[in-house]
């Protein structure tokens, strides 16, 4: 029986980063399934690419071809410059995946592994397993007396059944091949190695050439990132975008514009100092020069009602005052709405406002509850 002979096969799997941001890395990998995107769970990760997907493709080893598959519904990938989906990747293949252009070179490591079987002992007798489940056992002839010690006894074998539990195990061949038939064996199977790395490297060859020339009939014409960038600037959606951009930045630039800013800036100042009348009156300036201003429409009403809210707490604490006969600080009191209703009052007009009168009377009367008891 001949050697044993085990071939194994260890692909090696270069990518080099030629183009596009990660330009200059390098990945290394010997695994059957090489995933790619901007996710950080793939194999081979490019953040700072953002025309890849974050799961976009991945390279398959398929029994001896090497494969490149599209997850991506959105972004393309470019093999010699085709949109492909699926593509068998050769030795220095280019393609391309989003802004970022690759190089695959293909090592294929083989080594052959050499199982010897066990030497047998010298003088002993292979073991023959016969068809039909039936063994040989030897039966040894008893030699006469007089010739026991200097004659070898002959062996003389007879097929007997098998017993049924013995019938899983396997006997080995114990024989050593004679050295010449080692040597012969080793070169048959270096031949059988330099054969097939042979028959690997023409195949290789024909597919390369092959995939290029149809590659090259059937070569599609694909637009290019910046041509399809520049088809959107010039689409009519865009030009209408850009002047509508173009009439705000000149709003911006406007005095009226910077006049309008200027008195908001002023009410919110206004607003956060608690001076609610003078924030009014702003941020109704703002209004005047610019009707759309959101902000100042939303804050004018908020100081609205935070000065109706102090002038209705006055009103009650100064009446407060008054039942309780504390008619100075009730005449205190009253003397603030008063002053508060009549600022509103030069700055916003003549108002049906009840809460004036009232403050008025009711001053009044302190006032004159004050002199009484004194």
């Amino acid at each position: 029986m001949s050697t044993a002979m085990k071939l194994n096969t260890q692909p090696h799997i270069k990518l080099v980063v030629q183009k596009g941001p990660h330009a200059g890395q390098r990945f290394v990998f010997s695994k059957a399934k090489i995933t790619i995107g901007r996710s950080p769970e793939n194999d081979i990760v490019l953040v700072n690419d953002p025309l890849i997907s974050r799961q976009h493709a991945y390279i398959e080893m398929n029994h001896n071809d090497i494969e490149i598959i599209n997850l991506s519904a959105k972004n393309p990938i470019l093999v010699n410059g085709e949109n492909v989906n699926k593509w068998k990747l050769t030795n220095d293949t280019v393609f391309m995946i989003g802004d970022t252009e690759f190089l695959i070179q293909i090592e294929n490591q083989q080594s052959v592994v050499v199982m010897k079987p066990p030497v047998a002992t010298v003088g002993a007798h292979p073991e023959v397993v016969p068809k039909n489940n039936l063994k040989l056992v030897p039966h040894i002839q008893k030699a006469p007396q007089g010739l026991a010690k200097k004659t070898e006894t002959p062996k003389v074998y007879h097929q007997t059944v098998a017993q049924p539990q013995m019938q899983q195990a396997q006997p080995r061949f114990t024989v050593t091949p004679p050295p010449n038939q080692q040597s012969d064996s080793r070169r048959t199977i270096f031949n059988v190695i330099i054969l097939v790395i042979v028959l690997a490297a023409a195949g290789a060859a024909y597919l390369f050439f092959s995939d290029s020339n149809k590659g090259k009939s059937s070569k599609k014409q694909t637009l290019k990132y910046a041509d399809e960038i520049a088809i959107k600037l010039n689409s009519q959606e865009t030009s209408e975008a850009f002047k509508k951009q173009e009439s705000k930045s000149r709003q911006k630039q406007s005095s009226a514009y910077l006049r309008a800013e200027e008195n908001f800036s002023k009410g919110m100042r206004a607003f956060q100092l608690g001076n609610y009348s003078s924030a009014v009156e702003f941020f109704q300036l703002t209004l005047t020069t610019n009707s759309e201003h959101v902000l100042a429409k939303r804050y004018l009403y908020l100081a609205k009602v935070r000065f109706d809210e102090i002038v209705k707490a006055k009103l009650d604490l100064g009446q407060s005052y008054f039942e309780r006969n504390n008619f100075k600080l009730c005449k205190s009191m009253f003397q603030q709405v008063i002053d508060m209703l009549s600022s509103k009052e030069m700055l916003q007009g003549p108002s049906k406002d009840t809460n004036l009168q009232s403050a008025r009377i009711m001053q009044k009367k302190c006032e004159f509850a004050a002199e009484g008891i004194h």
